[in-house]
């Protein structure tokens, strides 16, 4: 390894985030408490702006657009309705909250944490203005004097009896509770009435019982439901009846993330309605249904898909995030002031060779890039565990995604070795000078950028890791497997797996988080001097990074994977222009 004389390189920092008092948010007379706490300290936080909208990468979620009034409404609703008090109450779930439940789940053979539940992340404290509900779900019998009415269609399928819930779709649901001078529920609304104030997690308590509801989908039976208000015993704080099991139920909101929040899950894009209360749906062979009949629990829809409903009666609801009074949502530490270019590597200017012949996506070329410098060696997870105590929390974290996740353990290729014990994250013996493993995008931009660096580009990593040469592997251009890290080891541990600038273990141990997103066309054409990448990603890539390594392929491989992906991801941060 080349000694160099020890630089210390002094950071301007561009900006801290103030946390504080920002205002204080006013509804029908009720003043919101916001929440405050210190810069650069490590915790949750968020605060309010006086218009009532959430400090951070907040994403509005909007209602559909209702239908146009029917011309000759109904005289009335025979339902009984319940009253639901005007107040705060606890909306959606923190991320170990979220965590234990993922655990829980299972897509075909995979149990284990899928991101599917990411969506009721950040929890919120939200004030609703008073409002009714229906007491029961919409039964085929009230639904059928809307289709004799001439405004609602006729359900796709016969009726199990006249009492049971109706199965229709939004458009329909909407068109009902129009005509009987009410309207369907805001997501907000239904989790209140379900819930109550306390955030429990089922509508009769916090512990699970099967014989308070109509479990609704049952393997070898399909989706059945019953009588509507079958089960008072599963009655919610307010009396509202049915809202965990028999149909599941539309609400008003478009799908989409929470404020604070962000969709992980991309097989739920292209949906854009809601069912709370559970769901029909083939995976529901193999969910735990002490997981899907959760109050909290948001299942996207198609729009035409058939579903429950209850119907609402009270003010124009607000949008969600101008109801939210307070989330629980992380802050970034301030960055470091001072960069060690000790630990790093000096990649001088000029041109490299990039790219394969055997590669139509990525065809070599010349490339020119300034001076930049890179670490010589790969995040440890001693040097991570720093990052996480200063932010103090791993889960959802980063901008809203968990930054690594430390409970990818045994079991998993390249597991986790950072534990959290009394409020603290460790490192497991021995491991300390190990890569860091299981890290997220988010969670290796922010450590970068905490340290007072970045990530590198695809292409200041590829130079510092094949050199001017265009090397295949560090050592020639032939596959060696007795030369590099095949399974997970400190850093540094094979001499024979290091760049011609000194940059260690480019083959083997994690793969490294690159800054860019992917789009192949990129590289078809790339500009000839300091290229950073595609600034989005391509259409059919929506959620897709770039991760290097050489692995068995050669240094001008790409892993290309979820930004949510933590399979053998680890971090090398980069510093320069």
């Amino acid at each position: 390894m080349e000694n160099r004389p020890q630089v210390i390189v002094t950071v301007a920092l561009i900006g801290v985030i103030a946390i504080g008092l920002i205002g204080a948010m006013m509804r029908c007379g009720k003043q919101a408490t916001p929440v405050t706490g210190t810069p650069g300290a490590p915790g949750v936080i968020v605060t309010v702006r006086p218009t009532g909208a959430v400090v951070g990468p907040a994403t509005l979620v909007a209602t559909l657009e209702p239908g146009t009034p029917p011309a000759t409404p109904a005289t009335g609703d025979d339902i009984p309705m319940v009253r639901i008090p005007a107040g705060e109450f606890i909306m959606g779930s923190t991320g170990e909250e979220i965590v234990h439940w993922e655990r829980m789940r299972c897509i075909g053979s995979h149990c284990g944490y899928t991101d599917y539940l990411s969506d009721e992340w950040p929890q919120m404290v939200v004030y609703l203005d008073e409002f009714e509900i229906d007491q029961v779900e919409v039964t085929y019998a009230r639904y059928e004097r809307c289709v004799e009415a001439g405004v609602c269609s006729p359900p796709r399928e016969p009726a199990p009896s006249p009492d049971h819930p109706v199965l229709v779709a939004w458009a329909d649901a909407d068109a009902y509770c129009r005509w009987v001078g009410k309207r369907l529920p805001t997501e907000a609304e239904w989790e209140k009435a379900a819930r109550g104030t306390d955030g429990r997690i089922y509508p009769w308590g916090n512990e699970w019982d099967p014989a308070r509801l109509k479990i609704h989908w049952v393997k070898g039976e399909g989706f059945t439901t019953a009588p509507v208000g079958s089960y008072p015993q599963g009655a919610s704080p307010y009396g509202a009846l049915d809202m965990a099991g028999n149909a599941p139920e539309w609400v008003s909101d478009r799908y989409d993330a929470y404020p604070g929040g962000q969709l992980i899950e991309t097989a739920y894009f292209t949906l854009t309605t809601i069912q709370r209360g559970g769901y029909f749906n083939g995976l529901g062979t193999a969910q735990p249904p002490e997981m899907i009949y959760r109050a909290a629990d948001r299942f996207p829809a198609g729009y035409d898909w058939r579903s429950g409903f209850r119907c609402v009666r009270g003010p124009e609801p607000p949008l969600l995030e101008e109801a939210v009074v307070s989330a629980t949502i992380s802050v970034q530490p301030s960055p470091l002031t001072e960069v060690d270019l000790t630990t790093m590597v000096e990649i001088p200017a000029g041109e490299f060779q990039m790219g394969n012949a055997s590669s139509d996506s990525f065809p070599p070329q010349t490339v020119y890039l300034d001076t930049f410098y890179i670490d010589r060696y790969e995040t440890t997870n001693a040097e991570y565990v720093e990052f996480l105590n200063a932010l103090g929390e791993t889960y959802f974290a980063c901008g809203g995604i968990t930054c690594t996740d430390i409970d990818y353990r045994a079991g998993h290729d390249y597991p986790s070795h950072i534990l959290k014990v009394d409020g603290r994250f460790v490192v497991e013996a021995g491991y300390e000078n190990y890569p860091v493993t299981a890290v997220t995008w988010e969670g290796a931009d922010a450590y970068c950028r905490w340290r007072g660096k970045r990530l590198p580009t695809d292409f200041e990593w590829e130079k510092a890791a094949r050199g001017t040469s265009g090397l295949v592997f560090p050592w020639g251009d032939k596959w060696d497997p007795t030369k590099y890290a095949r399974k997970l080891s400190p850093v540094g541990s094979y001499p024979e797996d290091v760049s011609p600038y000194g940059v260690w273990d480019v083959v083997g141990n994690v793969q490294e988080w690159i800054s860019g997103w992917y789009d192949p066309d990129y590289y078809q054409n790339l500009p000839p001097r300091n290229p950073t990448g595609p600034e989005k990603p391509a259409a059919p890539y929506r959620d897709r990074r770039i991760a290097r390594s050489g692995m068995d392929v050669g240094l001008y491989a790409r892993v290309v994977d979820p930004n949510t992906s933590v399979i053998w991801k680890g971090v090398r941060c980069a510093y320069g222009p």
